[in-house]
């Protein structure tokens, strides 16, 4: 056999074991598995994976930095069969666990979604990593306090009726709707770069006193403060531009608001069910027309008036 036969037919063998190796490695890793008391599912092609159940989490859990060799990215659910005619249920991976009652994410990790913690009964710490982008905790009734680190941009924390302390490590951070609805928050300082706060973000947030929101906030869009009712006076920033349907509705120990000028659109609903009210803005503006044709009281600020927050 000629020389070059044999050379062509070597290259041959090993592109074929090669082929059969990765076809073994892809589905070995690929799809879901069970490591380390952990359910996953690998992505091959990136070297990552999904963390989506735990068997038998004790009260204090370390996720690990990588299993089978693929690092951790992300904490989530899975689906799960079961029920009349084999029907789907999604569950997130400590969604409704009452062991466990502190989290350490290592770093790496860069999200915490999909139900991935809910309904914690019992969960009173976490820790977060300096890579997390994104976060939603939900119905967690013991945490009380939460550092956000600065890397992250989405961030959503839902019905922990507790959680009276929110630390932003940094400002990058993009607060989503409805991120603290049926929160225990008594007072926050929302990050500096802020540029609206979404709908619903603090509704029924029945034991917020104090809110500093900063000048690069120039709307409060729909319901983002109803029945907030132990807030009593909050000074809007002055680029303020809008506010929605109902963003204020029914805060009832509401007694004096502060509007600048660039306020230019406020719905007639905002301020429904705010009886102490008075609002203070501008002598000639928008806001003082709004006031008076919502017949509520306007106090004149000195044009010279300079934010505080």
């Amino acid at each position: 056999m000629p020389k070059t036969k044999i050379i062509s037919s070597i290259i041959a063998l090993v592109l074929g074991l090669c082929v059969v190796v990765f076809t073994i490695a892809y589905f070995s890793i690929n799809g879901k598995h069970n490591r380390e008391g952990f359910t996953f599912e690998g992505d091959f092609f990136n070297g990552t994976a999904t963390l989506i159940g735990m068997e038998n989490p004790n009260e204090i859990v370390k996720i690990p930095q990588t299993i089978s060799f693929l690092k951790v990215k992300k904490l989530g659910g899975e689906e799960k069969i079961g029920g009349i005619l084999f029907s789907t249920t999604f569950e997130g991976m400590f969604e409704g666990n009452s062991t466990v009652k502190e989290i350490i994410i290592p770093e790496g990790v860069e999200i915490v979604g999909d139900e991935a913690i809910s309904g914690c009964e019992n969960l009173e710490r976490i820790i977060l990593p300096n890579t997390l982008t994104e976060l939603e905790i939900r119905n967690c009734d013991k945490l009380e306090k939460v550092d956000i680190p600065g890397s992250v941009t989405s961030l959503s924390l839902t019905n922990c009726v507790n959680l009276k302390e929110i630390n932003f490590v940094d400002d990058g951070t993009i607060i989503k709707r409805f991120c603290f609805q049926g929160s225990g928050l008594e007072g926050i300082i929302l990050p500096s770069r802020l540029e609206m706060i979404p709908m619903i973000a603090f509704s029924v947030c029945e034991q917020l006193e104090t809110v500093n929101i900063p000048q690069s906030v120039t709307s409060i869009e729909s319901y983002a403060f109803e029945w907030c009712t132990s807030l009593v006076s909050l000074e809007l920033p002055n680029n303020i531009e809008s506010i929605g349907a109902g963003a204020f509705r029914e805060c009832s120990s509401l007694e004096k608001i502060i509007i600048y000028d660039k306020c230019t659109l406020i719905y007639d609903d905002a301020f429904n069910g705010c009886d102490k009210l008075t609002i203070y803005g501008i002598k000639g503006s928008y806001v003082e027309q709004y006031a008076n044709e919502h017949n509520i009281p306007f106090g004149e600020l000195d044009t010279t008036y300079e934010p505080t927050n």
